[in-house]
């Protein structure tokens, strides 16, 4: 017989726990809607305590009233839950630069498997563990591992990178965490002294920076014609640097500069269009 209509922590965790095991969606409005079904079955039409007994009983009654994940979203709960926040953090950032696939419930899958080799082998979660030891989860006889599209040599190296200046960035970050003083500097601040003297600087001093900007990202406008492989493609974006010249400012940086903008997104634009044509 229950006694209080409040819920105690043990059953918090009776309900999370059966949640979990089940696949039994408690995320956004269906996970409430869950919670609301099986607490009224329980507390009253069985004025009963949440235990794992009184959750089966429930779940028997309500049947299909209840909301199920899919397997994939399931066994993914499953195995996060065995986790800390900061290794499903660590799992996920490794998947993508393992080459591993992330796109629609491939990231899930992988994140499960992983996280099931290493638990069930006591092997703990840390990035140089992921390193050594992901070739054993690949080698198994049933690998459940899904891997992206093969990449070229330089689109790995630029993901790797991209990886390691990420990890780096929030080491960092925690390691050097902002003060107070830095996140709102104050007007008289040493570090705005350099805008300071700017702002003093002749007219002239300031045009020719502009000049000299002009011409970086004119450079910049040629350097990334030159990278485009197809020979339309770079007559297109020629097309662009001979427009942008046409149009040039007195000092042409803010021309340059939004032409090289244009140049990276056409090529961008069409490397995608490729991908999904299947000629990449």
């Amino acid at each position: 017989m229950r006694t209080s209509n409040t819920l105690s922590q043990q059953e918090i965790n009776d309900f999370t726990d059966f949640c979990i095991s089940r696949g039994i969606q408690m995320q956004g409005e269906v996970g409430v809607k869950n919670g609301e079904e099986i607490s009224q079955i329980i507390i009253n039409r069985l004025n009963d305590y949440i235990t794992p007994d009184t959750l089966q009983a429930a779940a028997a009654f309500l049947g299909n009233k209840i909301t199920y994940l899919t397997p994939v979203e399931a066994e993914f709960n499953r195995m996060k839950y065995r986790l800390t926040d900061e290794e499903s953090s660590l799992v996920l950032r490794f998947i993508p630069f393992y080459s591993l696939s992330t796109q629609g419930q491939d990231e899930m899958v992988n994140f499960s498997s992983i996280v099931e080799w290493f638990t069930g082998r006591n092997q703990p979660i840390t990035w140089d563990n992921l390193n050594r030891l992901i070739g054993n989860v690949s080698n198994q006889p049933v690998s459940k591992l899904r891997f992206q599209r093969r990449l070229q040599d330089s689109e790995k190296e630029a993901l790797r990178l991209k990886t390691e200046d990420k990890i780096r960035h929030e080491r960092y970050l925690k390691e050097h965490p902002p003060s107070a003083e830095k996140r709102n500097p104050s007007f008289t601040d040493p570090t705005l002294e350099s805008h300071k003297a700017m702002m003093q600087r002749p007219a002239e001093t300031i045009k020719a920076q502009q000049g000299d900007q002009g011409a970086y990202w004119h450079g910049r406008c040629q350097q990334a014609v030159a990278s485009v492989q197809s020979n339309l493609d770079r007559a297109e974006v020629q097309g662009y640097i001979t427009e942008a010249s046409k149009s040039l400012s007195f000092n042409g940086s803010g021309t340059w500069e939004t032409c090289y903008k244009k140049i990276m997104f056409r090529i961008e634009q069409r490397k995608l269009e490729r991908s999904m044509a299947g000629r990449m």
